[in-house]
């Protein structure tokens, strides 16, 4: 419990200065660029970032699972080589094919250089994703902190180099991509220390591992949706002006998700090892969450009028009521990724994927309601409903779930308390 704590103390701490971090390079990114240019931007980051988690393939949370269980060296390098592999190949070959898609969908104030740019982090951040699991598998969460911590503030250099020559969006995105690529190429070497260096992509490794990787792969990709499903909504039926404002609230959103986000990756590979503490410590993170997001929900509703005058400028005043619709959904939302965590401990049954497609529903028919009528609000409104749509189904899935082991025979099998690796060791050899 004590290793718990502090995991989530240091990744918490490291969040925070991410936080003042992102708000600096937000602050400059609008002033540069402003709402309708910001918008622009902003689409072609959601681009790259929905590039990423689709082909993420849920090789992150299974590198994660797996080297929690099996930390031989042999196993580590099969994953770290499987996972530069996936991300150079799928990642590079993926922005290819949504390069021209988009193209094709000739979507205003979004230009090609833009475009390509914003397409091309994708594979370094998966890269990025696949490797900072590993050393949260392996108990590196110090490690895995540090080079988050680099990564933000050299990317508010590289803002702030771009702020200072009046760079345009295009430009600003080259710089975000150079960024991406040395933070991926650093975290390879790190992991390729322990691992003992990187081979070629180990096929029946990968194949062994599918099952778990799958589930994770729906189970993010639709979460992911829930989260930036309403960019796409709000940019065709209100175009990227209020696509810009929204984003002030979805960018806020990601800093009060700071410290659930910094539990779950804390606590997951932890409940992964220890069954018979699982559902204690998810109570236990998910009270001390509540009470954390609850406080300072109030507090950011309250000081965000003032706050956006002051850091963003009056033009940016329509986000406002945009992030007062986001709010409860933020809390919501938070809640959930910490009792996700323990669904996916428990192997991430077929009721969680079930709960996220209606969700998603959920969350299009309020978006179709909301959004045509009252743009950027109506689309917080709408994740508002769907954050607490899938707290409250995942909730009842992990309850029922923790009753169900209550239950079982105390002379359960070891296989059934403790579930193994799907890989064993012998396949990375």
């Amino acid at each position: 419990m004590a290793n718990i704590d502090r995991g989530i103390l240091i990744t918490f701490a490291s969040r925070c200065v991410l936080v003042a971090n992102g708000i600096g390079t937000s602050i400059l990114i609008s002033r540069l660029l402003g709402p309708t240019g910001r918008g622009a931007f902003f689409m072609a980051m959601t681009l790259s970032a929905t590039l990423a988690q689709f082909l993420n393939l849920g090789i992150h949370s299974a590198n994660t699972y797996l080297v929690a269980v099996d930390r031989d060296p042999k196993l580590l390098r099969g994953l770290l080589s499987n996972s530069v592999w996936i991300a150079i190949v799928l990642g590079g070959g993926g922005a290819v094919v949504a390069g021209g898609f988009v193209r094709r969908c000739a979507i205003e104030g979004l230009s090609a250089p833009l475009l390509w740019a914003g397409l091309a982090i994708a594979p370094p951040m998966l890269l990025t994703l696949f490797t900072g699991s590993l050393l949260l598998g392996i108990g590196r969460t110090i490690t895995f902190n540090i080079l988050q911590t680099a990564q933000a503030l050299a990317m508010l250099a590289a803002v702030a180099g771009c702020f200072a020559a009046g760079a345009d969006a295009a430009t600003l995105a080259a710089a975000t991509l150079a960024v991406h690529l040395l933070s991926a190429a650093v975290h390879v070497a790190v992991v390729a220390g322990p691992a003992g260096g990187i081979g070629p992509f180990h096929r029946p490794l990968f194949i062994q591992g599918v099952e778990f990787a799958t589930r994770a792969y729906v189970v993010c990709a639709l979460g992911f949706l829930l989260m930036r499903g309403n960019v796409f909504l709000l940019a065709r039926w209100c175009g990227l002006e209020q696509t810009g404002y929204y984003s002030i609230g979805a960018q806020m959103a990601d800093y009060l998700w700071l410290f659930p986000t910094a539990a779950a990756t804390v606590l997951f590979p932890e409940l992964v090892r220890d069954r018979s503490a699982r559902w204690a410590q998810t109570k236990r993170i998910l009270i001390r969450t509540a009470w954390l997001l609850a406080a300072t929900g109030i507090v950011c509703a309250a000081a965000t009028p003032m706050f956006v005058r002051i850091a963003y400028g009056a033009e940016f005043l329509p986000a406002v009521p945009a992030v007062w619709c986001l709010m409860p959904g933020v809390v919501f939302f938070g809640l959930s990724s910490v009792v996700s965590q323990y669904v996916a401990a428990s192997g991430i049954p077929r009721a969680a994927i079930l709960a996220w497609l209606a969700t998603l529903a959920v969350l299009g028919a309020c978006g179709a309601a909301a959004i045509p009528a009252w743009g950027a609000a109506g689309a917080g409104a709408a994740f508002s409903v769907a954050a607490a749509a899938i707290f409250g189904m995942l909730l009842a899935i992990a309850v029922a779930s923790e009753r169900a082991d209550a239950r079982a025979a105390p002379e359960r099998s070891f296989a059934e308390t403790h579930r193994p690796s799907p890989l064993s060791t012998n396949a990375a050899q």
